[in-house]
Protein backbone atom coordinates (compact mmCIF):
# COMPACT_ATOMS: atom_id res chain seq x y z
CA UNK A 1 0.00 0.00 0.00
CA UNK A 2 1.82 3.07 -1.27
CA UNK A 3 -0.66 5.62 0.01
CA UNK A 4 -0.48 7.26 3.42
CA UNK A 5 -4.17 8.13 3.49
CA UNK A 6 -6.27 6.70 6.35
CA UNK A 7 -9.22 6.19 3.99
CA UNK A 8 -7.13 3.88 1.83
CA UNK A 9 -5.97 1.89 4.85
CA UNK A 10 -9.62 1.40 5.83
CA UNK A 11 -10.51 0.35 2.26
CA UNK A 12 -7.54 -2.03 2.08
CA UNK A 13 -8.47 -3.71 5.33
CA UNK A 14 -12.14 -3.97 4.35
CA UNK A 15 -11.32 -5.51 0.95
CA UNK A 16 -8.97 -8.11 2.41
CA UNK A 17 -10.92 -8.93 5.59
CA UNK A 18 -11.90 -12.47 4.56
CA UNK A 19 -8.43 -13.21 3.22
CA UNK A 20 -6.93 -12.09 6.53
CA UNK A 21 -9.53 -14.10 8.45
CA UNK A 22 -8.57 -17.26 6.64
CA UNK A 23 -4.88 -16.71 7.36
CA UNK A 24 -4.98 -15.52 10.95
CA UNK A 25 -8.15 -14.43 12.70
CA UNK A 26 -6.37 -13.06 15.78
CA UNK A 27 -4.06 -10.84 13.73
CA UNK A 28 -6.98 -9.70 11.54
CA UNK A 29 -8.86 -8.55 14.64
CA UNK A 30 -5.80 -6.66 15.94
CA UNK A 31 -5.43 -5.04 12.53
CA UNK A 32 -9.10 -4.07 12.52
CA UNK A 33 -8.75 -2.34 15.89
CA UNK A 34 -5.65 -0.57 14.65
CA UNK A 35 -7.49 0.67 11.54
CA UNK A 36 -10.44 1.84 13.62
CA UNK A 37 -8.20 3.70 16.08
CA UNK A 38 -5.37 4.98 13.85
CA UNK A 39 -5.85 8.53 15.18
CA UNK A 40 -4.58 7.42 18.60
CA UNK A 41 -1.05 6.88 17.25
CA UNK A 42 -1.08 8.73 13.92
CA UNK A 43 -1.23 7.37 10.40
CA UNK A 44 2.51 6.72 9.99
CA UNK A 45 2.74 4.60 13.15
CA UNK A 46 -0.54 2.89 12.31
CA UNK A 47 0.74 1.94 8.85
CA UNK A 48 4.00 0.59 10.24
CA UNK A 49 2.20 -1.43 12.91
CA UNK A 50 -0.32 -2.65 10.33
CA UNK A 51 2.55 -3.86 8.11
CA UNK A 52 4.02 -5.83 11.01
CA UNK A 53 0.67 -7.44 11.79
CA UNK A 54 0.18 -8.19 8.10
CA UNK A 55 3.51 -10.03 8.00
CA UNK A 56 2.50 -12.05 11.05
CA UNK A 57 -0.95 -12.75 9.63
CA UNK A 58 0.44 -14.12 6.37
CA UNK A 59 3.32 -16.07 7.93
CA UNK A 60 1.54 -19.44 7.88
CA UNK A 61 -0.51 -21.25 5.30
CA UNK A 62 -4.20 -21.22 6.23
CA UNK A 63 -5.69 -24.39 7.64
CA UNK A 64 -8.48 -26.10 5.75
CA UNK A 65 -10.80 -25.51 8.69
CA UNK A 66 -10.30 -21.76 8.26
CA UNK A 67 -11.45 -21.98 4.64
CA UNK A 68 -14.38 -24.07 5.80
CA UNK A 69 -15.41 -21.39 8.30
CA UNK A 70 -15.10 -18.54 5.79
CA UNK A 71 -17.21 -20.34 3.20
CA UNK A 72 -19.91 -21.22 5.75
CA UNK A 73 -19.90 -17.63 7.00
CA UNK A 74 -20.24 -16.28 3.47
CA UNK A 75 -23.19 -18.57 2.81
CA UNK A 76 -24.96 -16.82 5.69
CA UNK A 77 -25.30 -13.73 3.47
CA UNK A 78 -27.84 -15.70 1.43
CA UNK A 79 -29.91 -17.03 4.32
CA UNK A 80 -33.55 -16.93 3.32
CA UNK A 81 -32.66 -16.42 -0.34
CA UNK A 82 -31.67 -19.97 -1.25
CA UNK A 83 -33.52 -23.21 -0.74
CA UNK A 84 -32.67 -25.72 1.97
CA UNK A 85 -31.54 -28.11 -0.77
CA UNK A 86 -29.14 -25.51 -2.19
CA UNK A 87 -27.76 -24.85 1.29
CA UNK A 88 -27.18 -28.55 1.98
CA UNK A 89 -25.58 -29.05 -1.43
CA UNK A 90 -23.23 -26.12 -0.86
CA UNK A 91 -22.27 -27.26 2.64
CA UNK A 92 -21.61 -30.77 1.29
CA UNK A 93 -19.26 -29.29 -1.32
CA UNK A 94 -17.50 -27.20 1.34
CA UNK A 95 -16.98 -30.34 3.44
CA UNK A 96 -15.65 -32.26 0.44
CA UNK A 97 -13.28 -29.42 -0.45
CA UNK A 98 -11.97 -28.46 2.98
CA UNK A 99 -12.26 -31.44 5.28
CA UNK A 100 -12.15 -34.41 2.91
CA UNK A 101 -10.10 -32.67 0.20
CA UNK A 102 -11.67 -34.69 -2.61
CA UNK A 103 -12.68 -31.69 -4.72
CA UNK A 104 -10.94 -28.36 -5.35
CA UNK A 105 -11.89 -25.47 -3.09
CA UNK A 106 -12.65 -23.45 -6.23
CA UNK A 107 -15.92 -25.36 -6.65
CA UNK A 108 -17.72 -23.96 -3.58
CA UNK A 109 -16.05 -20.59 -4.18
CA UNK A 110 -17.47 -20.45 -7.71
CA UNK A 111 -20.92 -21.34 -6.39
CA UNK A 112 -20.65 -18.45 -3.93
CA UNK A 113 -19.63 -16.14 -6.78
CA UNK A 114 -22.76 -17.20 -8.66
CA UNK A 115 -24.86 -16.40 -5.61
CA UNK A 116 -23.15 -13.01 -5.31
CA UNK A 117 -24.13 -12.22 -8.88
CA UNK A 118 -27.63 -13.65 -8.55
CA UNK A 119 -28.41 -11.67 -5.39
CA UNK A 120 -26.22 -8.64 -6.16
CA UNK A 121 -24.13 -9.11 -3.01
CA UNK A 122 -21.55 -6.34 -3.44
CA UNK A 123 -19.75 -6.68 -0.10
CA UNK A 124 -18.79 -10.32 -0.61
CA UNK A 125 -17.97 -9.67 -4.26
CA UNK A 126 -15.49 -7.00 -3.14
CA UNK A 127 -13.56 -9.46 -0.97
CA UNK A 128 -10.15 -10.45 -2.34
CA UNK A 129 -10.62 -13.94 -0.88
CA UNK A 130 -12.98 -14.78 -3.73
CA UNK A 131 -10.71 -13.40 -6.48
CA UNK A 132 -7.19 -13.41 -5.04
CA UNK A 133 -5.48 -13.00 -8.42
CA UNK A 134 -6.12 -10.51 -11.21
CA UNK A 135 -7.93 -12.03 -14.19
CA UNK A 136 -5.42 -13.21 -16.76
CA UNK A 137 -2.45 -13.22 -14.40
CA UNK A 138 0.13 -15.65 -15.80
CA UNK A 139 0.47 -18.77 -13.69
CA UNK A 140 -3.09 -18.79 -12.32
CA UNK A 141 -4.30 -21.34 -14.86
CA UNK A 142 -3.08 -24.79 -15.84
CA UNK A 143 0.42 -24.20 -17.16
CA UNK A 144 0.62 -27.66 -18.73
CA UNK A 145 -1.30 -26.37 -21.76
CA UNK A 146 1.70 -24.38 -22.96
CA UNK A 147 0.13 -20.96 -22.48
Amino acid sequence: MASRKPKELVQFHARHKYMLLVYNQAQMRKMGKLVANWKDIGIEAALETYREHLKLALAKIPRDRAHHNILEHALGYFKGQISLGEKHHFLDLVRKATLEQVIPIEIPIEILKSLMIRFDEEYLASQSYFTPFPVGLPGTTDSSKGR
